[in-house]
């Protein structure tokens, strides 16, 4: 991959034969609709909504628990989120509220499977057709889960989108990918995709870059923190988001470069991690279930739309009172915890930038301010999820009441979630 970056530094980079034959793989992987890659999760969003009929000005409702991706997205293409709070038991937007939030003006929903947690779907798409609005699926947490009937997330009527950036279930670096169920929308953002052309030469080989040291990183052979290094990347600002240069937005840029061409070698990562899926799930599942029981033996009632065995959680959720003698404790055993979100949306200047008014989402807040958590990659050994889960008994065990906490938090709404079930 190394070689590869040099030599598209001298020849050129971008490319799109092995971008076609992921898509066609995915769409096998995954069936029912058209594959369209992106450099991103968000830029597929974007050309999703468009697709959907989203204009400037209309509203899409968001859930006030998620990636400040989402609202990129709305906000790029001139639309404008309105955040909905969200139902404990599944971290996902509340469908009565939901409900309530619709408007003259609202043009879509975009229902987020939180962590993997399957959202209720069926009241969604009942909601959507009601009001006879889009409904699109954010599936970037949940490659590889599936709903209470056994269907897989993402195989619905509903267009859905993913992500492949670091801490997915499958990650070149950077790239994303839609699942059309219109041939006519799927025309459309494939013709919005192709418009934008290739990115630069030097975007191209820094692209590589990324997508070599993450495919070393997903490699069982290295040790598991490997599999945080291009988190730490990201941090020092050696790796660039995909709403930065490499991936092409931010609510600023223009629609047309969001889905610039890139190199075919992170297409290569991807399809060969595909095939790899069923046991990057089996491995997942497993260090979730280390999690679930230690959990478990501590006092911690969970939902059981986490543990259930259609649910693949890419990290576990965890709520506490304090949250920064947690994660410091987890820190000094050697265990990365990291935080999926710690705000209604995960940036600093949401108010600003998205028009997130503070107590809109209450419910969302309250879980934003406690959660962080534990690491689940496929990458890490028995031992390794082992280590992490006692460290975990070792903090609850010195602070009794964060278990109380945590079933507090989780009880406080949770009469107001129904099953998962798809017709």
């Amino acid at each position: 991959m190394i070689g590869a970056a040099i030599k598209g530094l001298l020849v050129g980079t971008n490319g799109t034969k092995l971008r076609t034959r992921f898509e066609k793989e995915f769409e096998n992987q995954l069936g029912e609709g058209t594959a369209v890659a992106f450099p991103s999760g968000r830029s597929a969003l974007a050309a999703l909504l468009v697709a959907n009929g989203v204009k400037p000005g209309n509203e899409v409702l968001v859930t006030g628990f998620t990636c400040d991706a989402v609202a990129q997205a709305v906000v790029a293409i001139g639309a404008i989120p309105r955040w909905v709070d969200i139902d404990v038991h599944t971290l996902a937007m509340n469908p009565v509220l939901a409900e309530e939030s619709i408007n003259d003006s609202t043009q879509a929903i975009i229902v987020q499977h939180s962590y993997g947690i399957p959202a209720q779907l069926e009241k969604f798409q009942e909601i959507a057709t009601r009001h006879s609005i889009a409904l699109i699926e954010d599936s970037c947490l949940a490659l590889g889960s599936q709903y209470a009937d056994g269907k897989v997330i993402g195989t619905t009527q509903h267009d859905s989108f993913w992500s492949f950036e670091v801490t997915k279930t499958i990650s070149a670096g950077w790239g994303g990918i839609a699942m059309v169920k219109n041939s006519n929308r799927a025309s459309t953002i494939q013709t919005l995709r192709d418009h934008a052309g290739s990115r630069s030469r030097i975007d191209g080989v820094r692209a590589l870059v990324q997508t070599a040291i993450t495919a070393l990183s997903y490699r069982s052979r290295f040790s598991g923190w490997m599999a945080y290094l291009p988190a730490v990347m990201y941090k020092v600002g050696l790796f660039s988001y995909s709403d930065k240069r490499i991936g092409g937005m931010t609510s600023q840029t223009p629609f047309e470069s969001y889905g610039a061409a890139g190199p075919d070698d992170t297409w290569k990562l991807l399809s060969r991690q595909l095939t790899q899926l069923s046991n990057q799930i089996r491995r997942l599942k497993s260090n979730n279930n280390i999690y679930f029981k230690t959990m478990e033996s501590i006092g911690i009632e969970l939902p059981e739309s986490w543990t259930a065995e259609t649910t693949v959680l890419l990290r576990i959720p965890i709520l506490v009172k304090n949250r920064e003698a947690f994660e410091a404790h987890m820190w000094n055993n050697n265990i990365d915890t990291g935080r999926w979100f710690d705000s209604p949306v995960t940036v600093d200047n949401t108010s600003n930038t998205f028009g997130y008014i503070p107590c809109t989402c209450p419910i969302g807040e309250g879980i934003a301010s406690s959660i962080t958590n534990l690491p689940t990659h496929a990458g890490m050994n028995q031992n390794q999820v082992e280590s992490s889960a006692r460290a975990m008994v070792e903090y609850f065990a010195d602070n009794p009441g964060e278990s109380t906490h945590m079933n507090d938090l989780l009880a406080s709404d949770r009469s107001k979630s129904g099953p998962q079930k798809i017709q």
